[in-house]
């Protein structure tokens, strides 16, 4: 058995569980014969079990000792290999004895060689005479990790893609990120500077202890597995398929629900409370209110991210880059920063990475199940363009509303660097406080605007005020003051391609037609070139 695949010890898991008294589902009964048509060591011992589950006394008493096991098990293994081949869905919804259930159930933990730990023996019997249903074992289960992005760690010992997760494992995302599995059906991000751990994992249940920070949670609510909750020092979020964010400061503990509902229950006493799709709700004080449109928005690219990821049949990415802190993005999607491991969906991708001051990388992968594809970019210097003549009128196309603002950032980052401003609106922006990034790259771009920094500043803010801060007119002004420095920089494709998104928003069909003809013209080879050309024949078949 030490050379058993993944696939195999996920069936042995099935018969563990068929034997504790569950009944399988129609997924995992086609699963099992699919398996047993392409494993005969499976399929000898799919024999071995039916052989003892037909027998008539189903084995020997239910009190085994290790003697009187391994003779039983040696003698159905020998008729098993003797016996005609048996159709694995013959029986299916044939039930063991109840008299012989303590014995089947010991007959399946030696045949599969997983330890089964349990009382079985005369109160078993006894249950099983009243009709009194004995509580099967809880079996202990295993999370892995889809994805570690930057600084995360595990009891002190760095994060990796694909470590495993068992009950107890301490958890720590400082700057970065990490995307674990502690379930199937379960992905849950863990956001930069957060702790948690793992206090139960298994068939009974699953709980993850959110000391501080955030993480966001998504579970596909047709799985079939254990209930995953999220405890908190204010209380428990219990949750059966929903997509939801918890979030504990030192002020508070607030959960916000995505998708589907989840119920919270909190130590204060009373009756748990449900908190539905769209609703927020503060751990300790009554009543929820609605999610506010910016929060909605925030979450998708967040739940577009554990979309983009899976846990089995995965392709192993890995990607570095010289120097590190690449931001990394796949399909549009960002996953963090370099150094970078995820297990991605298979399919065609769009890998692109890119750094401040050096040019972006992109490629297209072909990821398939089982695979992997691993990259060390290096990454070359940016071409810097020179400045124009009315390089100051700048900082005036971007003061914008926010002016009192960014001029109180500004007259505190008197005598910081460039690349101190840059550093700080880019910690910011992973943190996700987009105000805060906002600020700091106008006052980098106002403070310092000759700089190479404040140029590529301009999309980064564009794309800011965009997405996330909802003002395109503010963004249109980022997009084409960085267009109006150079057409052949860095990030010249990303700008023309924001500043035909900002005129979508602002409802200027017409001057939005125009910026996609520019934008395919200059960049005919560009990531975002199919969708150009969707969105301007949608808007040229409008004219007709």
């Amino acid at each position: 058995m030490s050379n058993m695949s993944n696939k195999c010890k996920e069936i042995h898991q099935i018969w563990i569980e068929e034997a504790t008294g569950r009944p399988l589902t129609d997924g995992e009964r086609w699963k099992v014969t699919r398996h047993l048509e392409e494993c005969p060591a499976c399929s000898l011992e799919a024999r071995a079990l039916e052989l003892g589950r037909i027998d008539g006394n189903a084995g020997p008493a239910p009190a085994l000792d290790d003697l009187a096991e391994r003779r039983y098990v040696d003698d159905v293994l020998d008729r098993a290999e003797a016996s005609p081949v048996l159709d694995p869905t013959a029986t299916q919804g044939r039930r063991i004895p109840a008299l012989a259930w303590g014995a089947a159930a010991a007959l399946v933990a030696a045949v599969v060689g997983v330890a089964f730990y349990s009382s079985h023996g005369g109160d078993a019997a006894e249950s099983a005479r009243s009709g009194v249903a004995s509580e099967p074992a809880a079996v202990a289960l295993e999370g892995r990790v889809l994805l570690t992005a930057g600084d995360a760690a595990a009891g002190g010992s760095p994060l990796g893609r694909g470590d495993v997760l068992r009950e107890g494992s301490q958890l720590r995302v400082g700057d970065g990120k990490a995307v674990i599995a502690p379930a199937q059906g379960v992905s849950v991000l863990l956001e930069a500077w957060t702790s948690a751990a793992v206090t139960r994992s298994s068939s009974a249940g699953v709980e993850l202890r959110l000391n501080s920070g955030q993480l966001v949670a998504e579970v596909d609510p047709a799985r079939d597995g254990p209930e995953l909750a999220i405890a908190t020092r204010a209380g428990r979020v219990v949750v059966t398929g929903t997509a939801f964010a918890v979030s504990v400061s030192e002020q508070r503990v607030e959960v916000r629900v995505y998708r589907g509902s989840v119920r919270v229950e909190e130590r204060a006493g009373g009756q748990g409370r449900t908190v539905r799709v769209g609703e927020t709700a503060v751990l300790g004080t009554d009543g929820t209110s609605r999610l506010a449109g910016s929060e909605q928005d925030e979450a998708r690219p967040v739940l577009k991210l554990l979309d983009l990821l899976a846990g089995r049949e995965a392709a192993d990415v890995r990607i570095q880059s010289l120097p590190s802190g690449a931001v990394v993005t796949l399909d549009d999607v960002i996953l963090g920063v370099t150094p970078l491991e995820a297990a991605v969906r298979p399919g065609h991708r769009s890998l692109e990475l890119s750094h401040a001051g050096f040019e972006p990388v992109r490629e297209l992968l072909a990821l398939k199940p089982g695979s992997g594809a691993e990259r060390v970019f290096e990454l070359g210097p940016a071409v810097v363009a020179p400045p124009i003549e009315d390089e100051p009128k700048v900082a005036e196309v971007v003061r914008g509303s926010t002016g009192s603002a960014a001029k109180r950032t500004g007259d505190e980052a008197t005598g910081v660097g460039p690349a101190e401003l840059l550093a700080r609106a880019q910690s910011a922006r992973a943190a996700r406080d987009w105000t805060t990034a906002a600020r700091t790259y106008q006052t980098l771009v106002q403070s310092h605007p000759r700089s190479a920094e404040a140029r590529t500043s301009l999309v980064s803010l564009g794309s800011i005020q965009l997405e996330h801060l909802r003002r395109p007119g503010k963004a249109l002004g980022s997009f084409e003051a960085y267009l109006a420095r150079t057409r052949k920089g860095t990030l010249a494709q990303e700008a023309a391609f924001g500043r035909a998104g900002a005129l979508r928003a602002l409802g200027r069909t017409a001057r939005e037609a125009d910026a996609l003809r520019a934008f395919l013209r200059d960049f005919p080879s560009a990531i975002q070139a199919n969708r150009a050309r969707q969105r301007l024949s949608e808007l040229e078949a409008n004219r007709l």
